[in-house]
């Protein structure tokens, strides 16, 4: 869907149109932008299994191809995951991603306490270039 945002200044005397096309599919939600600039967003739910003790307090668990971006960029986007706690003690970190022109292939996670099943809320925006 096209859609023209109309942007004031400080003091809310200029009106910036900016041109933008916005949609979702079951990937998630995107914003394209006049310029090329694309932002793509998601959450999902998943169950990690913390057993790959790593250190004498730390483990480790994985996910392979989580997302898949709505829309695919035409050069490598800058990625930011987040995480909504499960209500657990112990937090878990990000500890690596990896990503490509079509979606986040690898996300690894630590945490300092053995867990199976743990349940998590991630969530991703991408930023980068569609043209």
């Amino acid at each position: 869907m096209s859609k023209s945002i109309q942007f004031k200044d400080h003091s809310g005397n200029k009106i910036y149109p900016i041109s933008c096309e916005t949609g979702s599919n079951s990937n998630g939600n995107y914003i394209k932008f006049a310029d090329g600039t694309l932002i793509c967003y998601h959450k999902n739910y998943f169950y990690l299994d913390f057993n790959e003790k790593i250190s004498d307090e730390w483990y480790r668990s994985s996910l392979t191809n989580p997302f898949t971006f709505p829309v695919a960029f035409i050069d490598y986007p800058v990625v930011q995951l987040g995480g909504i706690s499960s209500g657990e003690e112990n937090m878990t970190i990000v500890s690596n991603v990896i990503r490509n022109l079509k979606g986040i292939q690898t996300i690894k996670f630590v945490r300092q306490a053995a867990a199976m099943q743990s349940m998590q809320t991630i969530g991703y925006i991408a930023i980068g270039r569609w043209k």
